[in-house]
């Protein structure tokens, strides 16, 4: 490949700005917890998020199941902001176990 020209001052300082640039807000919802799962009895990967909505999503690969719950997070966002109406309190808590 060629050699950039610019100094490497001005290619961090163009990395940086390109970060920058592109920083996402956190969401109300980025506080619930989520999780894809495999599900032997259902031979799928499960996606649920109990605190916004019973149910979840479902589907063969893990990550197009993660894409659909975010957008399903997104909806209920939606809905909730159309209806002027606070998110629930959040509830489900990850666990970590010490041995």
């Amino acid at each position: 490949p060629p050699a950039c020209k610019r100094p490497a001052s001005l290619r961090l300082a163009g990395l940086l700005l390109s970060v920058h640039e592109y920083a996402v807000t956190p969401k109300p919802t980025d506080i619930y917890h989520r999780w894809v799962a495999w599900s032997d009895e259902d031979q799928l990967y499960i996606g649920r998020c109990p605190d916004l909505f019973g149910g979840g999503v479902h589907g063969k690969d893990p990550i197009k199941v993660a894409r659909e719950l975010q957008q399903v997070i997104d909806e209920w966002e939606e809905i909730h902001e159309q209806d002027n109406r606070p998110l629930p309190p959040v509830r489900v808590r990850p666990t970590v176990e010490f041995a």
